[in-house]
């Protein structure tokens, strides 16, 4: 009967290390598949709207001296407080001879309101 015991016991105890384990699997791909779908709708957004960009395309924007920028209704943003992954609207503003000399970017709320 001890044998028995000692059986039941063992099995018991390896299945639950390995549920133990699939469920720590199972929580990680959640939440890969959660950063993919906001990835997917990031890519989606900006096939879909030439205007929309990502921080990196600002952040190039505010290296040029001769183009003003305005980001958030804030002139002369700081570069580093920019995100290389967050989504911007984007105007452009040209002279009268077809020179961009403005442009503005508006931050897109990519949080969630269903979460």
């Amino acid at each position: 009967m001890k044998n028995v015991m000692t059986w039941i016991i063992g099995i018991t105890l390896t299945l639950g290390m390995i549920a133990l384990s699939v469920l720590g699997q199972v929580s990680g791909a959640r939440d890969i598949g959660e950063k993919g779908d906001i990835e997917q709708t990031k890519v989606s957004m900006m096939i879909s709207d030439s205007n929309i960009v990502t921080g990196n395309t600002v952040k190039n924007y505010i290296k040029q001296d001769e183009i003003d920028v305005t980001v958030d209704d804030e002139t002369s943003p700081d570069a580093d407080k920019i995100v290389d992954g967050a989504l911007y609207s984007m105007e452009k503003t040209y002279d009268a001879n077809g020179i961009l000399t403005e442009v503005k970017f508006e931050q897109i709320d990519l949080s969630r309101s269903d979460s």
